[in-house]
């Protein structure tokens, strides 16, 4: 039976999508614990440096985001946009830049 994504405002489906076979529920677990292990060394730096690129991304890219929150969640257009402009800074961020997107403090990494 296909999973559908609907428009909770309207009740139209917008799209359907299959859904993952054992074989493929375990090869994307796989994945997920191979990528774990490449990247659980990862400095806090470059994982802010990541954080930093995706909220750059999500940032330039709200009008587009809020518009799919209103098709996906049935906000309207302009509470949509307005949970962008309430969104919390990341912590050490000087906010409305949001550029800082790692803790300033040094953390042992996990084994």
């Amino acid at each position: 039976m296909p999973i559908a994504t609907t428009n909770p405002a309207t009740g139209q489906v917008l799209k359907t999508y299959d859904p993952m076979s054992e074989e493929q529920i375990d090869a994307a677990i796989e994945r997920a614990d191979l990528a774990f292990d490449d990247l659980h060394g990862t400095s806090i730096e470059q994982r802010g440096r990541w954080l930093t690129a995706a909220a750059d991304l999500l940032e330039a890219e709200q009008d587009d985001t809020a518009r799919l929150m209103t098709i996906e969640m049935g906000k309207t257009y302009a509470a949509a946009k307005a949970r962008w402009s309430s969104a919390p800074a990341p912590a050490g961020s000087t906010p409305p830049t949001r550029r800082k997107c790692w803790p300033t403090s040094r953390r042992t990494p996990r084994p």
